[in-house]
């Protein structure tokens, strides 16, 4: 079962790792579970690299639940969670063992009086997508029930979203349904098994052929949404489902779609893209598409891909230029009015190439600004801020050569400027950092030319030794440090450009030679790419990149990283294991780190992986350590908000247990990330946290404009947090700094506000104080309490108590202050 679903995923995204857990239950009608097993692949424990499949008995049923960190599954926001706990057993069982799972951290006050908002989990970095299904099985004569949950580690977050949000257009939700609904022999949902034990497939058919099924099963579910005015609230929930439904086989978008992808035209390959949607949304009344030109009204059939391919000429995606279809007729050419888009159902295909297509859901999301500007119309005020609609393009489904294909292509700038610095420039990629990146332009542009081409990268003496070698098989050019802007108009003749490490050309059209052996190269990819292998082996030892752009739109860089998988591996087993066990050792972090050793190029993002994991678990300073090991090795890459968010809050928990020096990093980390260029990616947790921090740091401060200077910057904090959310702590927060200050007035109006959203033995206290020791803000307090008492009328009745002991204190103290303050009557007459 195992084998045969990772040969699946691995050919829909080789980066996808995959884990079972299998939780075997009897045939009683109140189930008991006799065993778990966990099924993975991974590093032998015999040391080295090589890679086994292991199947391991759980002793404990929560160790599943620990290891995909959920600490209550029971109650998961998870669907295939919730699925799987529908046995009363199986959820008392879980239930039963949570009691033995650690309490979760309350928000103490700490010494300093400072209270903080809960520690933001880092959910958002999951990588992983959970589904669970169940079989019948029998042996030895007893029939039992198979519960199985499948995790796919390595998936992308907007594979993720339409997994869990788009579940009737999730490609891989309908892969697993019909694995295992209809990939096995089954008699009455009983898994038929052979003399030894081995289950049996339904029909003769290997991977790619079911993967390919799968397709033709998707592009039919598609058609059938194109048939009917379906919206994404109905795609949002399992509509159709994926039981197995005839008329996707009847279907016929898939060879519609093809045979225009496998059409050229003036001998060019198809490139172009078409919108589809339902029939009635496409007429003009409904606004939704712009139309530049209509054909006659049924003139233009989809099964015509001649015409088709040649109308693909006038398309352009990048400004949104389409050809109009349903399921069945071309309509015009036009726009999409992307205000009227709204909850409609909008496809769009892109494409790429000969017999290469993308498939991808067209949806808007509105996003308004943080900021705006206050106006007075007509003696009214209005707040005005900026709303835009941002276009969003989800990807379903790639298909290359009827193949489904899932995630990135083989060519990205992060894993060919990984490659740069592992062939040229190890240790000392930042005195390179423009060659890198002019070479990871020059690839870029080469791929805009529609025929497919190679780009040779290699060090300057190989370049100039090499090319006069081949003189009589290429264009020598003298070296020129070409603008990567006109590559496409080098690359259209055959054969290879060639470009040292520094970015400068040497050749066009050079023919690379090589001899041919039985283990080089891929007998079902072309001339183009087996050319590469042969001369990257010819070179033996000499580095070298070669980039090979192929007609059908595929791109591939050699020599591949082959230590990927296992890296992977070891950082997963790892990763698992941080989740299964309360504590880590100092020596098996470190024997973490000496395995690590034996790799040359490690990924930056999977030390990333390993501090979240730390961080979860409350292990601020190993979250430091591989937060920054992933922070050095990304070198000169784009790092995002949510790692600087990671490694700042990291330091800001690391220095409340104890290490105060540590606020000093935290503040330069949050400083990082908390910008204006991140507003939209930016919390309250964001401003709270670096409120507190500046906080800590300016009682530290021995110079009094310092320390000033630094309660200023914490108060601005608290007031961009507040403004994100009204929450007791961030004005009892705020009110510490006042209090700091001595701003009396404005200390004891927020832990007034305080008490007012959540009553709080400490506010009460604070507030006691202060009025006991400046009597002069009394009356200010009774108004400030009335003021805010009118949005908050179920709480404050300790305050009011509290409120009306100082008022009778003034009255006796100060009469003629308290005449004033007559009028406001704090405690309701029950009388």
């Amino acid at each position: 079962m195992f084998g045969n679903l990772e040969d699946i995923l691995k050919r829909l995204n080789k980066k996808f790792d995959l884990k079972l857990y299998t939780f075997t239950l009897d045939n009683n009608d109140y189930p008991n579970i006799e065993n778990v097993v966990r099924v993975r692949r991974a590093l032998s424990d015999q040391g080295g690299k090589k890679i086994v499949i292991n199947q391991e008995p759980l002793k404990e049923l929560i160790r599943v639940f620990r290891e995909l960190d959920m600490s209550n599954p029971v109650h998961s926001e998870n669907n295939e969670i919730r699925e799987l706990m529908k046995d009363t057993m199986l959820k008392e069982i879980i239930q039963s063992k949570l009691m033995s799972l650690p309490a979760d951290k309350t928000n103490e006050q700490n010494k300093t009086g400072i209270v903080d908002v809960e520690k933001p989990n880092q959910e958002q970095f999951k990588t992983n997508i959970i589904y669970a299904n169940d079989f019948a099985i029998n042996t030895e004569g007893l029939e039992r029930k198979l519960k199985v949950m499948v995790v796919i580690h390595n998936v992308d977050s907007q594979l993720q979203d339409i997994f869990y949000n788009y579940p009737e257009l999730s490609f891989i939700r309908m892969v697993l349904d019909y694995y295992f609904q209809d990939y096995f022999i089954r008699d009455k949902n009983v898994l038929k098994l052979d003399g030894e034990s081995e289950v049996g497939k339904k029909y003769n058919e290997d991977a790619i052929q079911f993967s390919r099924r799968m397709t033709r099963l998707f592009m039919g579910k598609i058609q059938t949404l194109l048939q009917g005015l379906y919206t994404m609230k109905d795609v949002a929930s399992p509509l159709l489902s994926n039981e197995e439904s005839s008329q996707y086989y009847i279907n016929i978008l898939l060879e519609k779609i093809d045979d225009i992808s496998t059409r050229t035209y003036e001998g060019s390959n198809p490139f172009g893209c078409m919108l589809f949607a339902d029939q009635a949304l496409l007429h003009p009344s409904r606004g939704i598409i712009k139309y530049i030109i209509r054909f006659r009204e049924n003139e233009i059939l989809l099964d015509d891909s001649k015409l088709i391919r040649k109308l693909l000429e006038m398309t352009d995606h990048d400004k949104d230029i389409y050809l109009i279809s349903d399921e069945k007729y071309i309509y015009g050419i036009g726009h999409i009015n992307w205000n009227e888009v709204g909850n409609h159902l909008l496809f769009r295909v892109v494409f790429k190439g000969l017999s290469k297509y993308n498939l991808q859901l067209l949806t808007t999301v509105h996003t308004e600004s943080r900021f705006g500007k206050l106006f007075n119309e007509n003696d009214k005020k209005i707040y005005k801020t900026e709303r835009n609609l941002e276009i969003v393009f989800k990807n379903l489904l790639q298909v290359s050569f009827k193949s489904p294909v899932l995630g990135e292509e083989g060519f990205t700038t992060r894993k060919f400027k990984r490659m740069m610095k592992a062939q040229f420039f190890e240790n000392r990629e930042e005195e390179n950092i423009r060659e890198i990146d002019t070479l990871e332009r020059v690839v870029r542009k080469a791929r805009e030319q529609k025929h497919g081409t190679m780009v040779v990268i290699t060090d300057e003496e190989t370049a100039g030794q090499e090319v006069e070698r081949l003189k009589k098989q290429s264009i020598i050019i003298e070296p020129t440090a070409v603008n990567p802007d006109v590559v496409q108009y080098l690359t259209p003749i055959d054969g290879a450009v060639y470009f040292d490490n520094t970015g400068v050309c040497h050749a066009v059209g050079v023919i690379l030679d090589g001899i041919a052996e039985p283990n080089i190269g891929d007998s079902s990819r072309g001339a183009r790419y087996n050319s590469a292998y042969r001369y990257l082996h010819k070179l033996d030892q000499t580095k070298c990149i070669i980039v090979i752009i192929s007609e059908d739109g595929m791109v591939n860089l050699i020599p591949e990283l082959d230590e990927e998988e296992p890296i992977r591996l070891l950082f997963q087993q790892f990763i698992d294991h941080i989740n299964q066990q309360e504590q880590i050792s100092n020596a098996e972090i470190e024997e973490f780190k000496s395995k690590l050793a034996a790799y040359k190029e490690i990924d930056y993002q999977h030390y990333f992986t390993v501090a979240n994991a730390f961080y979860n678990k409350g292990k601020f300073a190993d979250a430091i350590y591989f937060f920054r090991e992933g922070l050095e090795g990304a070198g000169n890459y784009y790092i995002t908000t949510k790692h600087y968010r990671g490694l700042a809050n990291a330091y800001f928990f690391a220095a409340r247990e104890g290490n105060k020096s540590l606020y000093h990093d935290a503040l330069s980390y949050y400083n990082r990330y908390i910008i204006k260029e991140n507003e939209d990616e930016l919390d309250v947790h964001d401003f709270n946290n670096r409120g507190l921090v500046l906080e800590e740091i300016g009682d530290r401060e021995s110079k009094k404009n310092e320390r000033l200077n630094l309660y200023g910057k914490a108060l601005l904090d608290f007031n961009k947090a507040i403004s994100y959310l009204e929450h007791a702590v961030l004005y009892s927060n705020r009110a510490y700094v006042y209090k700091r200050m001595e701003k009396w007035t404005e200390c004891l109006e927020d832990f007034i506000h305080a008490e007012l959203l959540a009553t709080n033995k400490e506010y009460l206290e604070n507030i006691s104080a202060i009025l006991t020791n400046n009597p002069e803000v009394i009356g200010h307090s009774i108004i400030t309490y009335l003021k805010l008492k009118e949005t908050n009328s179920e709480s404050g009745d300790e305050l009011a108590k509290l409120l009306e002991q100082f008022k009778i204190k003034l009255s006796e103290e100060n009469p003629e202050a308290a005449v004033a303050l007559e009028e406001f009557h704090l405690i309701k007459d029950t009388r």
